[in-house]
């Protein structure tokens, strides 16, 4: 599988439509249609919590997001490769407020300071992951560069990925 992981908010999402545009078969579309929060009308292809919990070799070549918690179960003689996104922590806070305020748990209350601590842990968590794994090859974006590079960072992950590059790649980026 290749595995989109980063940070809440981070562009997990915009990664996926991208790299579905790209021709990579994606996984967990049906439940993405079916089930969008309010919150996050434009996150894509989220699995459900057993599907990510017991994944195999059957997801080979697919692209497969997966955000920290999943990554403690996850068997990495699956991951064929990781694509890791991180975005500026203000801007990517300020997003996750937005969801934890439009939850409304309890147990996560809207505050700066949650949402940053959230994200900070699961940042930790995917490096632990990708330096406990250091034969899995991989690549690191940012929010900012698919937002603002759009084309050189496609090409860049088209590179890396060994697939062909696609204008409209891009030109969804802008829409």
């Amino acid at each position: 599988m290749i595995l989109i992981t980063g940070t809440p908010r981070s562009g997990t999402s915009l990664l996926m439509q991208t790299l579905d545009i790209l021709g990579i078969p994606k996984t967990g579309d049906e439940f993405s249609k079916t089930n969008i929060p309010e919150n996050n009308t434009k996150g894509y292809w989220e699995l459900p919590l057993e599907e990510r919990r017991n994944l195999s070799s059957d997801y080979k070549g697919k692209c497969v997001k997966l955000l920290s918690e999943d990554l403690f179960v996850l068997n990495p003689e699956y991951v064929e490769k990781i694509i890791f996104t991180t975005r500026y922590m203000g801007h990517c806070s300020k997003s996750f407020l937005k969801c934890l305020k439009a939850n409304n748990n309890p147990l996560l209350p809207p505050k700066r300071i949650v949402a940053e601590n959230l994200i900070n842990g699961s940042y930790k968590i995917a490096c632990w992951f990708m330096r406990v794994n250091p034969e899995i090859p991989r690549i690191e974006t940012t929010f900012e560069k698919m937002t603002k590079d759009s084309e050189k960072e496609i090409k860049r992950i088209c590179e890396f990925l060994d697939i062909e590059f696609n204008q409209k790649a891009v030109e969804n980026i802008g829409s």
